[in-house]
């Protein structure tokens, strides 16, 4: 495991401006990095093409506007299973890609992972992110610790660091806070640590004066700090930025649907022809992704088993009768003997964290079958 060196002290005082890690020759060497990283995964005689058909397809000429084809039209050209065929094989190459074999029951960044995650997902809501810039963040942070050893006294910095990359990639480029703005909040959460340590250890009659000096001291980050850090994570991470999440399964597979018409809920049948089903499945599905997050050892799952458990999971818990149809085997491409132990897993938790949820879902399905027949 190598190891980070957090604090870099040598900086100019123009490393304190806010908009520092956007400007000038870094500036250059990010964006034509990010734009190149997409093309990778391609030969260059395949960009070419790409290229040569969008510049040559009249429908796409800024002269005419009006005739540029709708997402369904060019579907109901090329054909949806085409479209759809595309689409998956797509997620799983770069499911494939990006890879889930460094995860590390013993990371040392565990004993703080649950503080840093609820923080991260606390900003993200103050940041108006999408829920999927969200999960990228804490998948950099955890793959970061995973591979690397880190000093847990930074981790807030790490874990904030990894949220900003995160919001670069995926977000708007007006989303992305100023440093100052990082430092600030990343300051103000650490300072809240220190003095709900310290209260704690003068709370402790055992404690002698040396843990409690030790308590007293604060690190103070500078926004060039966040500036060094970026870097550094980005290279440790290789530039491999673009991964496949549960949640971009999770939508594909809502799309396609997963409520059939032999599913009953309290008795009523025909449930994918109600307005609201996709609705409160993807709900649902948010819900069970928000547990996972929190629980490191989800990782050890790729990307579609999760996805695939999580939709089980939301119909076991809105009471959907059976809750594991066989038809969700040709949408979900796994069957329930794959999917069982990472599905009991995600289960007990589910029941430990809402146990009356749990048992009114488990009470439904009581004499019905878990997998439908044939």
């Amino acid at each position: 495991m190598s190891t980070i060196n957090i604090i870099d002290t040598n900086y100019t005082d123009s490393d304190d401006n806010e908009n520092a890690d956007v400007n000038g020759e870094e500036k250059t060497k990010i964006s034509t990095t990010r734009s190149n990283y997409s093309a990778q995964s391609q030969t260059p005689t395949n960009c070419n093409n790409v290229i040569h058909i969008i510049l040559s397809t009249p429908i796409l000429s800024s002269s005419n506007k009006k005739n540029r084809w709708t997402l369904e039209e060019i579907t109901a050209c090329i054909g949806q299973k085409e479209v759809k065929s595309t689409y998956i094989s797509q997620l799983l190459l770069e499911e494939r890609s990006s890879g889930y074999n460094w995860y590390n029951a013993k990371s040392c960044h565990l004993s703080k992972r649950r503080e840093i995650i609820d923080w991260l997902c606390i900003l993200g809501t103050q940041f108006v992110l999408h829920k999927s810039t969200i999960y990228q963040g804490i998948y950099y942070f955890d793959k970061l610790c995973s591979q690397h050893e880190i000093n847990v006294m930074h981790s807030h910095m790490v874990g904030i660091t990894c949220l900003m990359i995160a919001m670069k990639w995926s977000e708007k480029e007006e989303k992305t806070p100023p440093l100052r703005c990082l430092a600030h909040l990343c300051n103000h959460e650490q300072n809240k640590q220190k003095r709900y340590e310290l209260n704690k250890t003068r709370n402790d009659e055992n404690v002698n004066k040396t843990n409690n000096n030790t308590s007293n001291q604060s690190i103070v980050y500078l926004p060039h700090h966040f500036k060094n850090l970026e870097l550094k994570i980005l290279n440790l991470l290789n530039w491999n930025l673009k991964i496949a999440l549960p949640i971009d399964f999770i939508e594909y597979y809502i799309f396609e649907n997963v409520v059939f018409s032999d599913d009953c809920l309290d008795g009523h049948c025909n449930l994918q022809n109600h307005p609201q089903a996709k609705i409160y499945m993807k709900k649902y599905c948010i819900f069970f992704l928000d547990i996972a997050c929190q629980e490191y050892c989800f990782w050890k799952y790729s990307s579609s088993v999760l996805a695939a458990v999580i939709i089980v999971a939301s119909r076991r818990a809105l009471c959907i009768t059976p809750f594991w149809n066989t038809k969700l085997t040709n949408v979900l491409e796994y069957s329930f003997d794959t999917l069982e132990s990472c599905f009991e897993n995600l289960w007990k938790l589910y029941h430990t964290r809402f146990p009356v949820d749990a048992l009114r879902a488990e009470s439904v399905h009581i004499g019905n079958n878990k997998i439908t027949e044939q």
